[in-house]
């Protein structure tokens, strides 16, 4: 039986919540929500907290108190924009880091009709009935509930990960990125095979913003007198290889010019080059180069215990298991370790990021595969330097770009 609850204070223990937002189309940080459903794990209680539906008598958010010890939110990132509660986690966590796939939602015929016939109403999911919200809250509810407390540490696990991935995460999509139109809104996608996050929203790609299509124009510093810097990782795959089979490449030289020397070609040459000894297998004519020759030995180690043990396991702990990934092979294996490994890398300087500037007027607005773009208050950029020890500390240089406009960045010096 459904509680509807309007006043008071939620006492539960441990419990998984799901929001439904009014409109299906708008920002996580420019959304309403439709209603709050609780459900409590231990009383199997079921409490909905009606905040815009007009198929019942509304409340606030503001009048409703919350006492509970552990709350498992499905779509936790979102739901950060709109209220914060201690001791959270993303639900969708406890199936994605058991079988590399998360929680869906699963639509009735009533959400297909109202969201086809009236896509263009703002905050549709208004106007559907709480009880086919339910009906479709019940069917990801109950898919969370078969990987919930299944032992065997995962409960921890799920705590770091959401720790490292969700939080950070989060502060940055709260940014914004500012245009000459007004604010944008990236939104990450954190649960892929890789865990390497896509950003998408509104249709724009922001994790490939190309350089030369004029994609980059409209982005500006949101301050007066503000600077967009962004700082670029130098050779990032090539130097995160270089560490993983024990042949880095120095921090003091250029990445690509360094393995052009390697080759006995031009820098210019040197690109494919190396993408095809580290994407598509080391070539024999190659494996004279220790860095190379390491390389194939760590595809063949990896492809060993894969095949052996029927998973691998990132720097972090993450499995990637075979019977979820389809049509695998040594060196595309490879790449997906590789990915998972830059991806924790990132998240772990980004987690720092995020703290070291919670108090300053500056930005951290764009997070891609290999660089992070700020946007910096006028009275700060001296803390750039601060940010570049920061953003290396794991041994990887950077180049630095500042400039009043993204696609105008030019390379400025940071003396350390």
């Amino acid at each position: 039986m459904i509680e509807f609850k309007s006043e008071g204070s939620v006492v539960m223990n441990k419990v998984y919540m799901h929001p439904i937002w009014a409109d299906m189309y708008l920002h996580p940080s420019q959304n309403k929500l439709s209603l709050l459903y609780i459900y409590d794990i231990e009383e199997k209680r079921e409490v909905v907290i009606n905040i815009g539906n007009s198929d019942y008598h509304t409340s606030s958010l503001s009048d409703v108190t919350f006492d509970i010890k552990e709350a498992n939110v499905f779509g936790k990132k979102s739901f950060l924009n709109m209220i914060e509660l201690p001791q959270t986690v993303e639900a969708g966590l406890y199936k994605y880091l058991q079988d590399n796939e998360t929680l869906k939602e699963y639509p009735t015929s009533a959400h297909t009709f109202y969201q086809r016939k009236f896509h263009n109403i703002k905050w549709v999911n208004n106007l559907i009935p709480i009880t086919k919200h339910i009906e479709s809250i019940r069917q990801t509810r109950d898919n969370f509930l078969q990987y919930y407390d299944v032992g065997g540490g995962i409960e921890k696990s799920v705590k770091k990960f959401d720790n490292f991935y969700i939080e950070p995460l989060s502060k940055v999509e709260k940014s914004g990125i500012w245009t000459e139109s007004g604010m944008e809104w990236t939104q990450y996608h954190p649960f892929t095979l890789t865990s390497r996050p896509s950003n998408n929203f509104g249709g724009v790609n922001y994790a490939a913003l190309n350089k030369e299509d004029g994609s980059r124009d409209r982005f500006v510093s949101r301050f007066d007198g503000g600077k967009l810097v962004q700082f670029d990782y130098d050779a990032y795959h090539p130097r995160i290889i270089g560490k993983m089979v024990g042949e880095p490449i120095p921090m003091d030289v250029s990445g690509h010019q360094t393995l052009a020397d390697m080759y006995g070609v031009s820098y210019s040459e040197s690109k494919p080059i190396t993408f095809r000894q580290l994407y598509g297998g080391v070539q024999s004519e190659y494996l004279h180069i220790p860095l190379f020759k390491k390389v194939s030995h760590k595809i063949d180690k990896m492809w060993v215990e894969f095949t052996r043990n029927g998973y691998i396991s990132t720097p972090m702990g993450r499995k990637l298991i075979r019977t979820n990934l389809n049509d695998m092979n040594a060196n595309k294996l490879f790449n997906y370790v590789l990915q998972a490994t830059e991806t924790e890398l990132n998240m772990a300087i980004l987690l720092k990021l995020m703290e070291f500037m919670k108090d300053m007027k500056s930005k951290m607005v764009l997070y891609t595969y290999d660089s992070y773009l700020l946007d910096i208050h006028p009275t700060e950029i001296g803390v750039l330097k601060e940010l570049k020890i920061l953003i290396e500390v794991n041994g990887f240089p950077t180049k630095v770009e500042a400039g009043n406009r993204y696609s105008e960045m030019s390379s400025v010096e940071i003396n350390k």
